[in-house]
């Protein structure tokens, strides 16, 4: 007997003579609903396109796990969720987010109006109620009396107006100037111009920061030699050691001929205070003083900046390099080595003589190696297991094992592989070449 409720199998349906009705049938039913298919594609598309449209859904939106706390303006710590009712951001650029009830700095609620809320520079934006940036602690504050609609920076590379430039501390309004968050007491906005990231002038006044200089100058002559060296043409002034806003005249100091000496620096690190080379007619100068017995016709600085010379002697900063000769010493490209015809030299905030180099065969090879015919040598130091015949250098071009793509340089031999001078134990130098770079490094 038939059972009828028997799954028909496979080869039963293929060679059934009612395929083709079944099949025909089959695409009756996908045409009865395609209409409303159709349909519902077009108002999810509508949707999306309206949403995104709009000023709260952007194309820029963030994802709310990446900040899911916030600090609100009472300075407490809480979910997004409970600092507003939207967990949609939008990215403003810079750092500034806002959600449809807030504006942050970061993860910083701030009392800046969602709505108007407009992006002037990296470090300013305007609302309907004034014009806002940050301090270094992050601290987002509103510019005293400022006027949103005329608000503008002012760039100091073509002292012209801007409302975006990114590369200047100072900007006004149509009544007033500011540098950072300070107003600028006393500034005339319309003739308002910045000279470089820290002075500035008006018709009346130099301005060191939000400060005007205490000292008189001409205003038409007056100009910037560095960053704490200026001049007029009455004279040149230093600054200060311990109040940057106040500058000294340096009697001995001829303005007409006083300027820089290319290339000539003193590289100390930031606690001995990096500073340039200056002379005039008369005598060379460093930190506003004398630099007493430097030859002034024929001082000069090295192309890196480690190095000064004169007629007479070889100076690192202001000291005397003892046994150099000045007429033969000169620095090895850009590698902190320099030679003279009796010594080789390393520097780095400091010098040394490099004793067991031989001068004559020292060269530089890069990233502070340098070899002679017999060593290598590294930061001025020998690496007495390194060989000098088969030593070569290897850019780090691929992620280490712990995915890290930081710049490293590695130096290899027959024997080893080395980093910063030392062995890197456990690795073949074989395995390690520009094309598997990663396998240099022993993580």
């Amino acid at each position: 007997m038939e059972n009828k409720n028997q799954v028909p199998t496979a080869e039963a349906i293929v060679m059934s003579p009612h395929l083709p009705a079944m099949i025909t049938s089959q695409i009756r039913g996908i045409k009865k609903f395609l209409p409303f298919l159709v349909v519902l594609i077009v108002l999810v598309t509508t949707g999306l396109y309206a949403l995104r449209s709009s000023n709260f859904m952007p194309s820029n939106l963030l994802n709310t796990t990446e900040f899911s706390l916030v600090q609100n303006q009472n300075n407490e710590v809480v979910p997004v969720g409970t600092a507003s009712s939207s967990t949609i951001f939008e990215s403003l650029g810079n750092g500034w987010r806002r959600d449809k009830n807030h504006v942050y700095f970061h993860t910083i609620e701030t009392p800046i109006d969602p709505i108007t809320v407009k992006i002037i520079s990296f470090n300013y934006v305007s609302d309907k109620s004034g014009v806002w940036t940050f301090n270094e602690e992050s601290d987002v504050i509103k510019l005293e009396d400022a006027d949103p609609s005329s608000f503008v920076m002012v760039s100091p590379e073509t002292k012209s107006t801007s409302t975006t430039s990114a590369n200047t501390f100072y900007s006004k309004d149509k009544n007033h100037v500011y540098y950072r968050s300070a107003l600028i007491q006393g500034a005339d906005s319309t003739s308002f111009t910045a000279i470089n990231h820290v002075f500035s002038k008006d018709k009346n006044h130099i301005f060191h920061g939000s400060k005007a200089l205490s000292i008189a100058l001409d205003l038409n002559s007056f100009s910037v030699l560095d960053d704490y060296t200026i001049k007029d043409s009455n004279g040149v002034y230093y600054q200060d050691e311990d109040n940057e806003d106040i500058y000294h005249k340096l009697i001995d100091a001829d303005p007409a001929s006083y300027t820089e000496v290319p290339d000539a620096y003193c590289f100390v690190g930031e606690e001995g205070g990096n500073y340039q080379y200056f002379r005039d007619n008369a005598h060379v100068f460093a930190k506003g003083k004398i630099a007493e017995g430097f030859d002034v016709n024929t001082f000069r600085g090295l192309p890196t900046g480690d190095f000064n010379k004169d007629k007479n002697h070889v100076y690192f900063c202001n000291d005397i390099v003892e046994g150099a000769d000045s007429s033969t010493f000169k620095e090895i490209s850009n590698s902190g080595y320099a030679k003279d015809k009796n010594h080789v030299y390393y520097s780095s905030y400091g010098f040394i003589v490099v004793e067991e180099a031989d001068t004559n065969t020292f060269t530089a090879v890069g990233g502070s190696y340098g070899k002679d015919k017999n060593h290598i040598f590294y930061d001025g130091k020998l690496v007495s297991e390194a060989d000098v015949i088969t030593f070569t250098l290897v850019e780090k071009t691929a992620p280490n094992k712990q995915g890290d793509y930081g710049y490293r340089l590695y130096g290899k031999d027959k024997n080893h592989v080395y980093h910063l001078g030392e062995i890197v134990n456990g690795v073949n130098p074989a395995d390690c070449t520009p094309e598997t770079s990663q396998k240099c490094d022993r993580y």
